[in-house]
């Protein structure tokens, strides 16, 4: 019952209350990414000693954690008590601010009175302070920390009403005792140094003195609050494990990427990362004039570049920033080509992903700035190459389904036209660029390779477009269409068989002599099952497919001109009528010969009886018995851009 209630809290959040929740997580966050790029200095806690150091970097990351994990309700309990904390230390702060301007101010004419009154006296005069526009402004500044303190839960337990003024009385004790001192004691001239000490001893202790009650009030709500966490938490925990048994662990971790919002939070933590790294960039960097200030904004482009991936959690932003810029731009090319809805839906996760892999097998955040930003720029190529292969995905099936109709509009076909132009226009752009700036590496041959295999996939779909074209629009029956189609994609499917071989010994190499890892070498595993073996597999698949269908094909008896004539029908697979030629099942019925061959593709029984055509004898070395199914086509996978990315 508590899984399903906090599921159905997860669905239901507020898109308001959910941006305020996520903020709220973004602290930790930086907090981390602070510990992780060693920008945290350990002095500021007075630890000179590596184990208390130790112990504090420990604490602040488990904290973190905790914290980042925390239920809505719970993280806003601790940002109270956190916020109040801090209103009173600020608080305090203020009042030695406002005392040591006192202290500084001795004549009247240094407090700029609200009335215009001024004292007879030279010297200062407690009523000149009293009225001064300072002071004023002091107790607004103190009235607003006692209003966030109060509404912030810190409440006295003694006083049902007046909680703000009671707590501005105790603000401002502190001055106010100052102040009252200025008008009893005369604290000019040379006889006066014991009693400025005195009355520095004395305003002291009143100052501890008037941080007892909000520091009581305070401890109260933070130990009633403490107590609270730990029972959510628990409770928490709970629910967790509930949802573990019952639902399982997939759902549990979608519940929490869905509760935790960790794609608005890592967008969110990168906006104000690279905010607060903007603020503090030198100003020189955005002055001067000509070629300096082109030589300063290439600096800061570079310093800004290593700076959004120096660590892993910012290598995360950067991952959670790119997947609605990647989302789109796939979008914006799917409605331009005139796709389907939907295409397009996992393609910024997916572009995610291949970073933070790429990333990850590179060690992108260890190396040193100039290697990290050339890295970041290669890896931002092969993403960029990746959503090519994925705008080509897109505008295959749509290319098909122009080339197959007669009443579809002219600019459909002009954009998609134009889209594989692109596609055929980028790439190899990018390959001349390349190899006429960069010296050869491993790196260019994969990215050559992958921009080759492209520009090849879109010419076979043009080709196979144009065939179609040509045949929906021909008067007559091509009965040899089927073999053209079927030898041109071989074509294209050998030549992407044959380079996932070369990129699959491109990328050992680098395994082997320029940087190694785990994670290269189970990526390069993958590549070898899905873009070798698996289409290899499906490959050999097609041809066997397709040589049985020849084997019953030549098998089954040729009709006559005069079976014809007698039957005078048509084709039951294209309804076209059987003029010239015609083969004849055992089961007594006519069919084209390419018709027949092409249902034969997808099962062996008659389209109007499903009886069984003819059993030939099975090959051993067959990849399925018995009814064989139609064979996908090859599909990119995405892996194949995460092995191929040398130093």
């Amino acid at each position: 019952m508590d899984a399903q209630m906090h599921l159905q809290e997860v669905q239901e959040q507020n898109h308001q209350l959910s941006l305020f929740i996520a903020i709220m997580r973004v602290p930790p966050l930086l907090i981390l990414d602070g510990i992780c790029g060693l920008r945290i200095d350990m002095s500021m806690f007075g630890a000179q000693n590596w184990l208390l150091q130790t112990l504090i970097i420990l604490s602040g990351v488990v904290g973190s954690i905790i914290v980042f994990f925390l239920p809505a309700k719970a993280l806003r309990s601790l940002y109270q008590v956190a916020l109040a904390l801090a209103a009173l230390v600020t608080s305090m702060w203020w009042n030695n601010v406002f005392i040591a301007k006192i202290d500084e101010k001795r004549s009247s004419s240094e407090w700029t009175s609200v009335f215009q009154l001024r004292s007879t006296n030279s010297t200062t005069f407690y009523g000149d302070i009293v009225f001064s526009l300072d002071f004023t402004l002091y107790l607004c500044v103190q009235t607003l920390y006692a209003f966030l303190f109060v509404m912030l839960g810190a409440k006295s337990y003694w006083l049902r009403n007046g909680n703000l003024l009671y707590h501005v009385v105790w603000f401002s004790i502190p001055v106010v005792f100052r102040i009252f001192v200025e008008g009893i004691y005369d604290l000019d001239g040379e006889a006066s140094e014991d009693a400025k000490n005195q009355v520095g001893h004395i305003v002291y202790i009143v100052k501890i003195t008037a941080l007892f009650e909000p520091v009581v009030n305070l401890t109260i709500s933070m130990v009633g609050k403490a107590l609270w966490l730990l029972f959510r938490i628990s409770r928490f925990i709970r629910v967790c494990t509930g949802i573990v048994k019952q639902l399982g662990l997939t759902i549990f971790l979608e519940s929490e990427w869905t509760r935790l919002q960790v794609p608005k939070v890592l967008r969110i933590f990168f906006a104000c990362r690279f905010l607060l790294h903007i603020l503090d960039f030198p100003t020189e960097a955005f002055s001067g004039s000509g070629d300096d200030t082109s030589k300063h904004l290439a600096a800061a482009s570079e310093e800004v570049a290593a700076h959004v991936c120096d660590t892993f959690i910012a290598v995360l932003g950067i991952s959670a920033i790119l997947s609605p810029v990647a989302s789109f731009m796939a979008d914006l090319s799917r409605k331009f080509i005139g796709g389907h809805e939907g295409e397009t839906e996992h393609v910024g996760t997916m572009t995610s992903i291949l970073f933070f892999i790429l990333a990850l097998q590179t060690g992108l955040p260890s190396l040193d700035r100039t290697k990290r930003v050339a890295r970041l720029y290669r890896n931002i190529s092969l993403l960029a190459t990746a959503h090519l292969h994925f705008i080509h995905n897109i505008l295959h099936p749509v290319l098909m389904q122009l080339s197959t109709s007669v009443v579809t509009p002219l600019q459909r076909h002009v954009r998609a036209l134009a889209a594989a132009l692109m596609l055929l226009i980028l790439p190899a752009l990018c390959i001349w660029y390349w190899w006429s700036v960069l010296t050869i590496s491993t790196w260019l041959l994969a990215v050559t390779a992958f921009c080759v295999e492209l520009i090849v996939k879109v010419m076979v779909s043009l080709i196979v477009y144009a065939l179609f074209m040509y045949d929906t629009f021909s008067q007559s029956q091509w009965e040899s269409l089927d073999d053209y189609v079927y030898y041109i994609k071989a074509i294209g499917s050998t030549f992407e068989f044959l380079s996932g071989i070369f990129l699959f010994i491109n990328g050992f190499w680098i395994l082997v002599f320029e940087s190694g890892g785990i994670i290269r070498a189970a990526m390069m595993c993958i590549h070898a099952y899905f873009n070798i073996f698996q289409v290899g597999k499906d490959g050999w698949k097609k041809f066997y497919l397709r040589r049985q269908a020849v084997q019953k094909i030549n098998s089954l008896p040729e009709a006559t001109p005069e079976q014809l004539r007698r039957v005078q029908d048509v084709c039951a697979i294209c309804y076209q009528e059987l003029t010239t030629t015609a083969r004849i099942t055992p089961c007594q019925h006519f069919f084209h010969g390419a018709c027949l061959r092409k249902w034969l593709y997808m099962q062996d029984s008659c389209p109007l009886c499903h009886q069984v055509i003819m059993q030939v004898e099975e090959d051993t070395s067959s990849p399925t018995q018995g009814q064989e199914e139609e064979v996908p086509e090859h599909q990119d996978h995405p892996n194949q851009f995460l092995v191929q990315d040398a130093r």
